[in-house]
């Protein structure tokens, strides 16, 4: 899927979202049958965006969100979709997106095993796969008091699709747009080397043109590794080896990235992230904004944002 150019938020996120709404929606059977018809025929969102840096990946998850909810509701008026959407022999998903579809998948576990639960959460708002190589910056640069001139270079060893996402492509290797930073790992380890955290405020025109950072890159290699490769997509790791201008070799394996289910992110840090991001739109009301929405669940009705 991912090989092929797709990218799974748009592609798998609007059935995500038609289930949902379709369920707040009481369909029944026929309708949600005919719903999840209806969004997988908009499944879009291709990788074409990396190779410019273009802002449009934004519009993967918004209209994975509004074509589901339209979906939904256009079942629930009567529009019928088609009931093998994934399966047809023409024009069904499975065989527009995959040479090895594995339809028993579909529903192991249904009823018993919640995949919500087994999603990541971001710390840091750049691509995935750079965070493994985040992390193991930031441990370097903590446990031995790294700065950028004490590093003589610096190699990532990473899974395939991580390599090829964030290490291979020209806006990878030498970003000049907030976009394209976001999907370099050269970049995020250098801003963690230099800055000692990855933020909002690293990916801003003037952070893109900081001469440490921008020198530091240079001493910065990425490669597939054969053994992160065949470990992902259970684990998204890497190993980050720095060698010093004293001739030390530093090293840190990271098998599961900050924020995965096997390496979980504290109540403590979600707030912080949360309260980060509300305080550009509800400035002095970060927190209380932040506890309205994590007990969302637990509302009669929704909370006046």
């Amino acid at each position: 899927h991912r090989k092929r150019g797709f990218h799974a938020t748009g592609t798998v996120g609007v059935f995500g979202a038609v289930a949902a709404c379709g369920n707040l929606l009481g369909l029944d059977e026929e309708h949600m049958l005919s719903a999840l018809g209806m969004a997988g025929t908009q499944a879009s969102g291709v990788w074409a965006f990396l190779a410019d840096g273009a802002t449009c990946k934004a519009l993967h998850p918004a209209r994975a969100a509004a074509n589901g909810l339209a979906a939904a509701y256009l079942a629930h008026a009567g529009m019928t979709g088609p009931s093998g959407i994934l399966a047809a022999e023409d024009g069904g998903l499975f065989a527009a997106m995959t040479d090895a579809p594995e339809p028993c998948r579909l529903n192991a576990g249904l009823g018993e095993t919640w995949e919500i639960l087994r999603l990541d959460r971001k710390p840091y708002p750049c691509c995935r796969s750079t965070h493994c190589a985040i992390d193991g910056a930031l441990a370097l640069r903590a446990e031995h008091g790294l700065a950028p001139e004490d590093i003589r270079h610096i190699e990532v060893a990473t899974y395939e699709v991580g390599y090829r996402q964030c290490a291979c492509s020209e806006g990878s290797v030498n970003p000049r747009t907030p976009g394209q930073a976001r999907f370099s790992t050269p970049y995020a380890v250098a801003q963690a080397i230099v800055r000692g955290e990855v933020s909002l405020a690293q990916f801003t025109p003037e952070a893109l043109e900081n001469p440490a950072v921008r020198a530091l890159m240079q001493r910065i290699s990425v490669r597939p590794d054969e053994a992160f490769s065949a470990a992902y997509p259970s684990r998204w790791g890497c190993r980050i080896r720095i060698e010093t201008t004293g001739g030390r070799i530093l090293a840190s394996t990271v098998s599961d990235a900050s924020g995965s289910v096997a390496n979980p992110l504290t109540q403590e840090q979600l707030f912080a992230k949360a309260e980060h991001l509300l305080s550009a739109a509800y400035p002095g009301r970060e927190k209380q904004m932040c506890e309205a929405l994590y007990g969302i669940d637990r509302s009669g009705r929704l909370p006046a944002l």
